[in-house]
This record gives structure tokens, sequence and C-alpha cells, in this order.
């Protein structure tokens, strides 16, 4: 674990300057101001890599490019970025740089921009990097005449708007903040200027759509931050833009890794986006960021060399995915997922299980059929109580008081009308329509019978309910009370505990299979349709206690803890389900 004197080290390692030991409340309210913004520190030879990547070197004459760092921190990437520029700027004047002041500060004034909000990290910052100027040569005049321009304190995405300053270079690791743990007055302002903020997206989603309109012409972003945005839901409008407007340069997956000096769960990925036409992408995945590592991807990334090692994989985009699709760099692993996740398990209406898939009853004329008997009078004994979507869009069924009408015997012939002399007083008022019904004219003297025939004992049988479209998995148990109506799809409970079956089926495994197979609608909503429901496969050898700790989870509403049950019944490591749960969000 890193205690906070390592920032020391970065500063002695880069700018050939030891700073003081820093004080116990020094260390103390860098962590507290750590926890509050959600910063994660990068490692130094993870900064050098970004800052390659961007074409930040001390052969280019830096002083007359400008970078940004959004969220400055500690200086993990600002230290090493002053090195780079005074050592470049130095290469340029022949070592004279800091021979006059008022010369010094017009070169360099404009190439650096660093924003950080909190208090205690800007004065940090000032302190820290005036020493560094100071050993460098700068005088103290000097060094606060840059910083005053160097270094502004305020909220990142409130600054710069409308864009007037724009940058050849924006690094970073923006802070990883969930939108919930913000206020709700300031999650609407940035919301409001921030059309990338959508659904649950976090706070380094902004981060990335606000620095993305700050490059210049042919300028590079790069930065290190959590891949969820490249698969998930709340992504896709980020994606969006960066697939429309500039070109993906680089993508490196190292979520297996620990490029931070904290111990962090973070999935972390490193990209780079230029300010231009769309063009091919290089990417990398590696699980570990050795030095060895670093240095052969840096390689790869920036000369397309080839890596002769097994534990690092490359790909070459050629034409990166478009929209809001999402980024899945492997193209096969999706398909490699369903392929495990149906290998060894039976269909759902398979053996061991034997259950059935079906659809409500589809009538030709649901005004007609589907009604509630305080408006219309007919035969009780001719009314069976359906369910129909909107009973059920809160997870449960809050039932309207609809009947359908079942014009069926028990053996599947028509009732004779005369024995009902409401319902055919009924029928007649409406025959018209229901004659001109494609089922009726291919049947005239059966012209009021339903498309579907109805099956009464199909009303006891405790059933699954699921609606055709849906965001989410919606299942709700329907325990034996109605008859389902054609926009409903039923599953039967077959051999198994029905509300086990029922805490199973909202996992983010078994919405996977529909994922994969469904109709994909617009606003990322999928078809819940029969066919692709008799697509599952369900694990077998699932025992008692499973099915009790199922149920116990879904009764807390922790889908979480069913995802993690369901991927252990079907044999699914950590990191796949990770990528299953990215995919279908």
């Amino acid at each position: 674990m890193k205690n906070n004197l390592d920032i020391d080290q970065v500063i002695q390692n880069k700018m050939g300057y030891a700073a003081p030991e820093l004080q116990p409340k020094v260390i103390d309210e860098l962590d507290q101001s750590k926890k509050k913004s959600g910063s994660y520190y990068t490692k130094p030879e993870i900064v050098n890599l970004i800052l390659d990547l961007v074409g930040y070197t001390v052969d280019r004459p830096l002083f007359k490019q400008s970078l940004l760092e959004p969220s400055t921190g500690e200086g993990a990437f600002l230290i090493p970025a002053v090195d780079r520029l005074i050592e470049s700027t130095q290469n340029y004047t022949k070592g004279a740089l800091f021979a006059d002041d008022d010369n010094a500060f017009n070169l360099l004034q404009d190439a650096i921009r660093s924003i950080e909000l909190d208090d205690f990290k800007h004065q940090f910052l000032h302190d820290t990097i005036g020493r560094c100027l100071q050993q460098r040569g700068a005088s103290i005049d000097l060094s606060h005449r840059l910083l005053s321009k160097w270094l502004v304190q305020t909220d990142f995405l409130f600054w710069n708007i409308p864009v007037v300053h724009h940058f050849d270079y924006i690094v970073g690791n923006p802070p990883y903040i969930r939108i919930e743990n913000i206020t709700e007055t300031l999650a609407k302002k940035y919301r409001s200027i921030y059309k990338t903020l959508f659904d649950r997206a976090d706070i380094y989603i902004a981060f990335i759509e606000h620095s993305l309109e700050m490059l210049q012409e042919d300028g590079q972003l790069s930065f290190i931050c959590t891949d969820r945005f490249t698969k998930n839901r709340y992504g896709k409008e980020i994606r969006r833009v960066v697939s429309e407007l500039y070109h993906v340069v680089h993508f490196l997956d190292i979520h297996n890794s620990q490029p931070f000096i904290d111990e962090v769960s973070a999935y972390p990925c490193i990209f780079t986006f230029r300010n231009a036409p769309r063009g091919e992408a290089r990417t990398l995945k590696m699980d570990d960021v050795s030095p060895e590592n670093l240095e052969n991807a840096r390689k790869y990334l920036l000369e397309g060399g080839e890596i002769d090692d097994d534990r690092i994989e490359t790909h070459t985009i050629k034409d990166w995915f478009r929209g809001q699709d999402p980024w899945v760099l492997n193209g096969e692993l999706a398909q490699e997922l369903l392929k495990k996740v149906e290998a060894n398990h039976p269909l759902i209406s398979e053996p061991p299980h034997n259950i059935k898939v079906g659809i409500g009853v589809a009538t030709g004329a649901t005004s007609i059929y589907v009604i509630k008997p305080e408006k219309v009078d007919v035969e009780p004994e001719v009314l069976l109580p359906t369910v129909i979507k909107d009973d059920i869009t809160h997870g449960f069924i809050s039932w309207s008081g609809h009947y359908v009408i079942n014009p069926y015997n028990n053996d599947g012939s028509l009732v004779d009308l005369e024995k009902f002399p409401k319902l055919k007083a009924y029928f007649m008022r409406h025959e018209e329509l229901l004659r001109s019904r494609s089922t009726a004219k291919n049947n005239p003297n059966k012209w009021y019978k339903t498309i579907d025939r109805i099956f009464p004992e199909r009303l006891s049988e405790p059933k699954l309910l699921i609606p055709d479209i849906k965001l989410k998995n919606l299942i709700v148990l329907d325990e034996g009370n109605y008859y389902p109506e054609h926009s409903l799809y039923y599953i039967t409970a077959g051999t198994w505990d029905i509300k086990a079956l029922q805490a199973l089926l909202v996992s983010s495994i078994i919405k996977f299979f529909i994922w994969s197979y469904a109709t994909k609608m617009r606003g990322d909503y999928l078809r819940y349709q029969a066919q692709y429901l008799r697509k599952i496969r369900l694990p077998i050898g699932i025992t008692k206690e499973d099915c009790e700790e199922l149920k116990r989870m879904y009764e807390l509403g922790d889908y979480d803890a069913i995802d993690r049950i369901v991927s252990r019944l079907y044999n699914l490591t950590a990191d796949e389900l990770r990528t299953i749960q990215d995919l279908v969000q």
C-alpha cells in the first residue's frame, strides 16, 4: 500500500529534486482529499507511457504547444510533464532558459494548464511545483508567475465554458465519482451541460466529453480510467461522440493489472483519442504492467512493431466501432462467452428442466375479448381473470380487474351461443368487426373464435410472466391466478422451484442469452420473445441450498449476489461475469 511519501519519490526521480519528508498532518490531509475526490494515484511508469502516447516528448518544442491536465490531484502527471517541458525548452535555448525571467515567462506561460478543485491539493501543487522549478534554476518570482498561470483552482466541469482555450495534449486520470454520490443540485447542473451524462454515467464521462471539446485540431487526449464506459449502457453516448467525431488511436485493456499505487478495483484502461477523422486503431491487452511489458506496449502502439510475447494480445482495427456499439475489442469475445455458458447445459425446455415457454392468448380483437365485467354484461362462466402487461410494470402483479372471454368448451369446441344469451348479444353487437378478422374469414362458421385456443387449466398453473419489450429482465410470478394476455410471455416451473427459477432468470447471465440472440430495439430495449427465451440453457445439478440462496437474494433485491451465484453455476470466472454484466447493462 502507498503512503504519500511516494509522490516525493516521483519528484526525486523525475525532477532531480529531493523533497523534505512530508509531515503526518500533510499525509492525512492528502489521504482524506483523495477519498473525497475519487482519486487513484497512477504509477510513474504508466504516466510516462501516456505522455509518450500523445507525443509529449522532449524532442518537440513543447513550449510552443499546450498541455492540459483536467484533475491534477497531487501532480502524478503534472510533475513529469513540467520536467519534459523544461528539458525541451532548455534544449531550444541551449541551456539559457532561466537567464531572463521575462523571456522564460513568455516562453512557458501558456504551455500548461492544471485544473484542481481541492484546496489542499491546489496548495500542495503550488508548493511542490514551485520547489521543482527553483531546483531547475527558476527564480522564486518566475516560479510564482508561472504557477499563477499554470495552476487553476476550480471545478473543471464548469471551467472554459464556452470553450475558448484549446490544447494540443490532454492527459490524466479523471476522478471516479459515482453520480449518486454528489448532490442532486450539482448533478442536475452537470447533466444540463454534458449530454453524455446519460443514465447512471459517472463523473469521469463528463471529464472525457469536456476534454475532447478542448482538443486542438490534430490534438491528442490520453486518459487512464475505468473501462466501464466501453461496453455498458451508460457509456453509449460518449461512445457515439468518440466514434463519430474522433480518431481512436490506441486502446489498452489492462483491467487485470494494477497500474495504480493503491490497490483498487477500477478495471482500468488507457486510451488515446485524436481530434482527426476516423482511422486505424491499435489495441493491446496485457495483465501485467511490468517495465518489460510497458516497453513492448510502447513499441507496438507507437511503431506497430511485433510483440513476441503470448502474454500480450494485440489487434489492429481498421474501422473502429460505430455509433453507440459496445467496444468489444476481441470480436470473438461475446461468442466465446456464449459458447461457454451454453456448453453442457440443456435448453430450458429439455430434460431435466422440462419448462414450457409460451405466449398469452391472441384474440384478434383485444378490445372485445378483454373486458371488465362492470362494463360488459356477459355470463361469468365464460370469463377468466387475465393479466396484461400494464399490470406488472412494478415487478409484481397489480391486477387491473380485466377478464378474457373464453368462447371454448373444455374439449376445444366453441360454446353454443344459444346457451349464453348475454354473450351472444355482446358478440352480435360486434359481429362485423369479429368477422373481419383473418381467423374468422378462414372459418366463417366459427366467426367468434379467438386466434389461439384458450386452455382454462393454464390459469391455475404457477408461471412466470415476461413482457415482450423490456430494458431489463422483468420476471413476475403468478402463483396460479391469471390467464396471460397476448402481450406477455410465460414460463412454467417444469422441475424447478419456481421462485428459484425466477431469481435465476433475472440474472445478467440469462439476459446475456437474450442479448446474444434477440432483436435490439431503439433505446437498447430487447425483445423477450418466446423464440429467444427458448434458447436459454439452464444449469443442471443445482442444489436445494443454491435454490434457497437464490430465493433469499431475490427477496433482498441483491442482484449482484444473484449474478455471483448464477455465474458459479455456469462455471464463469469473475472477469467473465463482469464482461457479461458490461455487455448487457
